[in-house]
């Protein structure tokens, strides 16, 4: 069953439909929920937060979790995976045209406009997700880690990659150390003070 805002203008605290609202949604008389909004499914919307206009919500077969003071800007798109609840924590910006799908955001983050967060990934509390980032299945990211975009923007590998290019500088390093060693012992002009 799908709803939108009430017949006040989406002003705070209006929360029945056209059709009224879904047995299985459970929302706070505090939130927001912009005329143009659509919901649609198993949804529970805590205190204060806000459902701005065009965006979307539907829970099929599993459930939406939005949590206090949350906002969705307008054209968010927020779905579930088939296996999956999509839950957003509480004090987080869903930002512009951004798509949260299947996934769990933590308390107070932002999710910038335009990003895409897939089915399974998991966004530690305090996180910034920059606009524009695809956050790729099953991506887990320790609270307050701001370097998200960046483990998104290559599929999840970062520190996998910062770890080799570590390695492998280090090994050059200590390979021109070796080198500068055996020169030294092999050349008696080369002193070293």
């Amino acid at each position: 069953m799908s709803r939108t805002a009430g017949s006040r203008g989406g002003a705070p605290g209006s929360t029945t439909g056209a059709r009224g609202p879904s047995a299985e949604q459970q929302i706070d008389p505090s939130v927001f929920i912009a005329p143009s909004a659509q919901l649609f499914g198993a949804i529970s919307i805590a205190r204060g937060a806000s459902i701005w206009h065009n965006a979307v919500l539907r829970a099929e077969c599993q459930r939406i979790e939005i949590g206090r003071m949350t906002n969705l800007q307008d054209f968010a798109m927020v779905h579930i995976a088939f296996d999956q609840p999509t839950i957003i924590g509480e004090f987080c910006s869903i930002t512009h045209h951004a798509t949260v799908h299947g996934c769990t955001i933590g308390d107070h983050c932002l999710i910038g406009i335009n990003t895409v967060v897939m089915d399974r990934a998991v966004i530690g509390a305090g996180s910034i997700v920059a606009g524009g980032a695809i956050v790729t299945e099953g991506i887990f990211n320790v609270p307050g880690v701001g370097n998200l975009a960046y483990q998104a923007a290559l599929g999840g590998v970062v520190p996998v990659t910062i770890a080799v290019v570590t390695i492998l500088v280090l090994i050059f390093l200590v390979f021109n150390l070796l080198v500068d060693i055996v020169y030294a012992l092999l050349d008696p002009r080369i002193r070293y003070a």
